[in-house]
């Protein structure tokens, strides 16, 4: 009877291996994903001049000194250089992990002078995105509801241009923006929602910045 048995399973495997013979599997089923092309690699951080970095070493030495910075040096705080608006100078960016872009120093008639940018006008935030356009978008969303504000240099200044709204329990037309002078907001259509963001972020590109650890800085 054992016999019987092993002649049965060797007759069941030769089928077995017969099939597998009469259809094989073609070996371009495994090479699919070349199709898509190559993967994208991540940028190779760029080495920050030290020269670049001078013009705002009294700034930096300053706001390390700031209560809540110096106590979290050692592994939030990141510094970085990047021309925003295309000038021919690089901003100074400081911020931390968590909470993204935070102060901006650019150089004015010579001068250093800090550029501030309110958080956002919604409790939700989300970090600060820089697209490559130049823009600075702060804002949030949430449960549907979305709040951004966007701003810009002009004549070497950070300045505030616009604010969108959407909000989700509206079933007419939930769009709106924001009046900075009045505070208001003011209904517009989806389409003109549209248009605004899309000048302000363009084709969606955010900045990759060679961060650097503010701690090594100071140290």
């Amino acid at each position: 009877m054992k016999r019987l048995f092993v002649a049965g399973l060797c007759v069941l495997l030769a089928g077995l291996c017969a099939c597998g013979q009469a259809a094989p599997v073609p070996t371009t089923a495994f090479m699919i994903t070349t199709t898509f092309g190559p993967e994208p690699t991540t940028p190779a951080p760029a080495v920050i001049d030290p020269r670049e970095i001078a013009p705002y070493a009294d700034a930096l030495k300053e706001y390390c000194g700031r209560p809540g910075v110096v106590d979290t040096l050692h592994w939030q705080w990141f510094y970085a250089l990047y021309d925003i608006d295309g000038n021919g100078i690089k901003e100074l960016l400081l911020g931390t992990e968590y909470s993204g872009i935070v102060t901006i120093y650019t150089i004015l008639d010579g001068v250093v002078a800090r550029q501030g940018f309110a958080s956002s006008r919604y409790v939700s935030q989300e970090p600060p995105l820089l697209f490559e356009n130049g823009t600075i978008r702060t804002g949030g969303s949430g449960e549907g509801d979305v709040k951004y504000d966007y701003y810009r240099f002009a004549a070497g200044e950070l300045k505030y241009q616009a604010g969108l709204s959407r909000y989700s329990e509206y079933n007419y037309d939930n769009c709106f923006r924001y009046d900075p002078d009045s505070q208001e907001e003011t209904p517009i259509a989806n389409d003109e929602y549209e248009r605004v963001q899309e000048e302000f972020e363009g084709d969606g590109q955010v900045v990759w910045l060679d961060k650097k650890p503010l701690a090594n800085y100071v140290s």
